[in-house]
């Protein structure tokens, strides 16, 4: 455990390392724990001024869940949109209809858009406010995603209201100090828009999942909101 310890700042051991063993002597982490406290270094390093007095406690050790779930959530949609543009890019000819069988691609969209509306809401419980809206915009994302089941007209309008919600979320994490994210995801939006199933143009949901793995780094990692518009509070 000392080992994952000294993965923080030389000036944060100096201060805390002591009082941080402590507390884990005191409640042995899990497995997931573990994780939390790599995660927690990352963090430490990527924004080394603590707020208050930088004391560790047990919520150090054991980071708020929304951050972690949403991280998961972001990094796996964003896979999953990748590959499912792959997919469909190769995907063979169906012999019946002379058109590309998208079949397991469209499974792989739901998928994904599914595991990126989990990311979006679980960014609500993070995010100092703006609760509401977000969780909104969630919720939005989860229920295009459930039309794309419904097959044609309805797939088309689940597509573009995802795309929609997803630029909106993408504009207010740029707006909220998550601005290299938040510009990431709204472009790459912006790009998939122009997809089409039938040619290589379905490889410009590579990087729309590259942004949202970029969101799930973001939150790993700690990231921090900042409370600068307000589309309404938790």
């Amino acid at each position: 455990m000392t080992a994952l310890v000294r993965l923080y700042p030389r000036a944060w051991r100096d201060r805390y390392e002591d009082e941080f063993l402590g507390v884990l002597a005191e409640a042995p982490p899990s497995f997931l724990d573990r994780i939390d406290i790599l995660l927690g270094a990352m963090d430490a390093r990527l924004h080394p001024e603590v707020p208050g007095d930088g004391r560790p406690n047990e919520h150090d050790v054991r980071r708020a869940p929304s951050g972690r779930l949403g991280s998961i959530a972001a990094i796996a949609g964003g896979l999953l949109w990748a590959v499912a543009g792959v997919i469909l890019a190769v995907a063979p000819l169906d012999p019946s209809s002379g058109n590309k069988d998208s079949t397991l691609g469209v499974v792989l969209v739901l998928l994904g858009s599914l595991c990126t509306a989990a990311a979006v809401l679980a960014t609500a419980d993070v995010m100092p406010r703006n609760a509401r809206g977000v969780r909104a915009m969630g919720l939005g994302i989860a229920l295009g995603s459930v039309a794309i089941l419904g097959g044609w007209p309805l797939l088309i309008i689940g597509i573009f209201a995802i795309w929609i919600l997803t630029g909106l979320f993408a504009g207010l994490l740029a707006l909220q100090g998550a601005r290299l994210i938040g510009l990431a995801l709204l472009v790459s939006t912006a790009l998939v828009v122009g997809m089409n199933t039938e040619d290589p143009r379905a490889l410009l949901t590579i990087p729309f999942g590259l942004a949202w793995i970029l969101l799930g780094a973001g939150l790993a990692a700690g990231l921090r909101f900042t409370p600068t518009v307000s589309t309404g509070d938790a």
